[in-house]
């Protein structure tokens, strides 16, 4: 999942015009202009699947499980799973993995994305399950006898939609005042 931002050339160039004036310092600069244009953004990305509303079919499941009477007979008993109310912490592990990426070197971009580096390898997919409108099946709490399907909300691009317009233009200022410093020299 990732944005593109125009003006990706400007902000090549403006790196590259950075290194030939042997100005790391001003590169930096620039960088760190752009992420805290885009920290707002994030923000609002990580509030968004905080709160989300992820809903499931209430699932009751019947198993059986084998009883010995006081006759030393063994039987099956129905019984009743009820769905498990307890957090495991999914949408905060979630909002740990945004990040904003830029790369000013070959196809310069800026992109907001979910690493999934950041989660652990059984839940690599969530953020994008969790943005899905049709949702994902899982095994309740590592139990293969009993599945759900559950459904997230929209959170990835209404924030980014919300924001670019204000981004774009920070990124623009950034890049304008880093050329306008080198142009000075």
């Amino acid at each position: 999942m990732h944005v593109k931002v125009r003006g990706a050339e400007r902000f090549r160039d403006a790196a590259r015009l950075c290194r030939e004036a042997e100005r790391a310092d001003l590169r930096r600069e620039m960088v760190k202009g752009m992420r805290s244009a885009g920290r707002e953004i994030l923000d609002d990305q990580r509030a968004e699947v905080r709160r989300l509303r992820v809903s499931g079919q209430r699932f009751y499941r019947a198993g059986v499980k084998r009883v010995t009477g006081p006759d030393g007979q063994t039987r099956q008993v129905p019984v009743r799973y009820r769905p498990n109310t307890r957090s495991t912490g999914l949408r905060d592990r979630v909002a740990r993995s945004l990040a904003l990426e830029l790369k000013s070197s070959g196809s310069a971009r800026v992109r907001f994305v979910a690493k999934p580096e950041k989660l652990p390898a059984n839940e690599r997919t969530m953020p994008r399950n969790l943005d899905n409108p049709k949702g994902w099946r899982h095994p309740v709490f590592g139990n293969t006898e009993m599945w759900v399907a559950q459904q997230g909300g929209s959170w990835f691009w209404p924030p980014i939609k919300r924001g670019i317009r204000v981004f774009r233009q920070r990124i623009d200022e950034a890049i304008t005042a880093t050329v306008n410093k080198i142009e000075r020299r």
